[in-house]
């Protein structure tokens, strides 16, 4: 997993295609991305990211926590 709080939206989108590649380097199946829900935007721009990324299969909010999204490959 990764802790995006505290980041910017620019910090965590630098932080995150890192944290993406080296997950599918490892061959993970799955990767949880902690941005929090404190106003949104954080969670925006990562949920936006991952639509976009073509590695990641699924992404959908953790049924368990709302400040997680969890991304499949």
């Amino acid at each position: 997993s990764i802790d995006l709080h505290g980041m910017t939206v620019p910090e965590a989108l630098a932080a995150l295609p890192v944290f993406l590649d080296r997950a599918i380097r490892a061959n993970l199946p799955r990767v949880e991305i902690i941005h929090g829900i404190s106003g949104g935007r954080l969670r925006a721009a990562v949920r936006r990211y991952l639509a976009e990324a073509p590695a990641v299969t699924c992404a959908a909010p953790d049924d368990r926590n709302p400040g997680v999204t969890i991304a499949l490959f």
